[in-house]
């Protein structure tokens, strides 16, 4: 097992965030490592499982129910795409891609290459979505579900 990675997270451990109630998604010690800002490190604990808030009307970033830790999007070292409504909303923070290029790209050639880039540097081991990634997880999905929202929302606008 390597350093830094999370241990499995129990099945009875609470997912839900309880400032909304949105089943969260575990994330590992290193993330919030590289996340969080620096007054808040030291009251990480590597003993207790966090989750990852997705939802966008939650201002909660990061928690542990074990703990009664929560960390909001004022406690991040940056923006987090996820979590907002004004440009630019980055959707890949390994290589660089925000909505608005997606969306720049598509409009000047019909499509984006966005996935396939991003596809042959992961399989090129060039990613570190476990740190850079405010979920701890690889963004393609996230990426693939921009690149067809915002299609469908150009061809609707035509």
């Amino acid at each position: 097992m390597k350093c830094c990675v999370p241990k499995d997270i129990a099945s009875d451990q609470k997912e839900i965030c309880n400032r909304c109630s949105h089943k969260a998604k575990s994330v590992g010690i290193i993330t919030l490592y590289h996340w969080l800002q620096n007054q808040f490190l030291k009251s990480i604990r590597i003993d207790v499982a966090y989750f990852f808030c997705e939802s966008q009307n939650c201002q909660v970033v990061y928690f542990s129910n074990e703990t009664d830790q929560y960390y909001s999007i004022r406690d991040v070292r940056n923006r987090i795409g996820i979590k907002e409504s004004d440009s630019p909303i980055q959707v890949c923070y390994c290589f660089d891609y925000t909505e608005e290029s997606i969306r720049d790209q598509i409009e000047q050639t019909g499509s984006s290459t966005a996935a396939e880039d991003i596809t042959a540097k992961i399989q090129s081991k060039l990613c570190a979505c476990e740190v850079r990634n405010p979920s701890g997880k690889c963004c393609l999905g996230n990426v693939k579900a921009a690149i067809k929202k915002i299609t469908v929302s150009l061809s609707v606008q035509k």
